[in-house]
């Protein structure tokens, strides 16, 4: 045999080889689907109808135990719980022997109630309190923040940060952007989405009694040991914060026609919801030198028609813009910026 011809024999075997998986799996599933169709209609026959589900043909190759040895790798190496969870996957596959590399997004299902049996009893071993894993990636999370047995009936609440999200009592919610202008600080521009409603993120720190400042350092850690598609979309977020205040958005939308015979003119109680919003969007400092009602009498003062009141707001937005918070504006300057 020439050395050509054993190479394609080698070839040869290689391929068969890795065909009998597959092979082995479509074979049975076919067989399978043959007896389920018979029992179907031998039942018919004798005037019964049943209906017998579909069962998947799985290959015994160890993979079904990935939870239990993602558990046995972190806590041997707790600093890999900072790694992206296709890498955490890639060494579970390393380890299990297996041909295919696991994928990532496995660790994001919920585990079965046997799963999470063999992951209790591994993290306890180690001296981790596995009592509430519901998903592959709490493993991560359980190691990554050392939650150690006997600290969860003093705080049965749990909050950990990621660099796109915020985890409460494992259940991770993602930052979305307030509708507010940006202020370059996450606890005031980002929000969280609870039963349908928007919660800024600046609510549920004081609700879970985190301040400011560990916000902050959590915040640093989580974005340091972030995956890049986590990093991606919080620089997303960023990019969407809005530096347009809500005042100058009401406006456009009021802008919209009412009815058929909508003109160009404000109605009263929307110069007063103008007046309102603009009046929120201003720091308590500077709301030394006029008062909410002064503010829509000003407005009232101007004409009500929408490019008059635009044009004012544009100029008011400009005049407490250009004082630092808690400074009132000098009187000569603001009779000059209402005339």
């Amino acid at each position: 045999m020439t050395k050509m011809q054993a190479s394609l024999k080698v070839a040869i075997d290689q391929a068969a080889e890795a065909q009998k998986v597959p092979m082995a799996k479509a074979c049975a599933a076919s067989q399978m689907a043959e007896a389920r169709q018979q029992a179907i209609e031998d039942a018919e026959r004798d005037g019964v109808k049943l209906y017998i589900p579909r069962i998947p043909v799985l290959v015994q190759d160890g993979r079904e135990k990935w939870p239990s040895t993602l558990a046995e790798i972190l806590c041997e190496r707790p600093a890999l719980a900072c790694e992206a969870n296709q890498t955490l996957m890639l060494f579970v596959s390393e380890r299990l022997g297996l041909s295919e590399t696991l994928q990532g997004n496995s660790m994001s299902k919920t585990l079965s109630v046997r799963a999470r049996n063999f992951v209790q009893h591994v993290l306890a071993s180690y001296g981790y309190d596995g009592s509430r894993i519901v998903k592959g990636t709490d493993i991560k999370r359980v190691v990554k923040n050392e939650v150690r047995l006997g600290t969860s009936a003093v705080q049965p609440l749990t909050t950990t940060f990621e660099a796109d999200s915020i985890v409460l009592d494992g259940q991770p919610y993602k930052y979305r952007h307030r509708e507010r202008k940006a202020t370059e600080q996450a606890w005031h521009d980002f929000s969280i989405r609870i039963s349908g409603v928007d919660v800024p993120l600046i609510a549920v720190l004081r609700l879970r009694n985190i301040g400011i400042g560990a916000f902050m350092a959590a915040d640093e850690a989580a974005l340091k040991c972030a995956n890049p598609d986590s990093v991606a979309r919080r620089k997303a977020i960023n990019r969407q914060l809005d530096t347009q205040p809500r005042t100058r958005r009401r406006v456009e939308e009021s802008g919209k026609p009412h009815s058929k015979a909508a003109t160009d003119e404000f109605l009263g109680s929307e110069l007063a919801g103008l007046a309102r919003h603009w009046w929120n969007e201003m720091p308590l400092g500077r709301r030394a030198n006029m008062g909410y009602w002064d503010m829509v009498q000003h407005l009232k003062g101007v004409g009500s028609t929408r490019s008059a009141i635009d044009a004012t707001l544009a100029k008011l937005d400009a005049w407490v813009a250009s004082f630092p918070d808690g400074d009132a504006p000098p009187a000569e300057e603001e009779a000059a910026c209402q005339n």
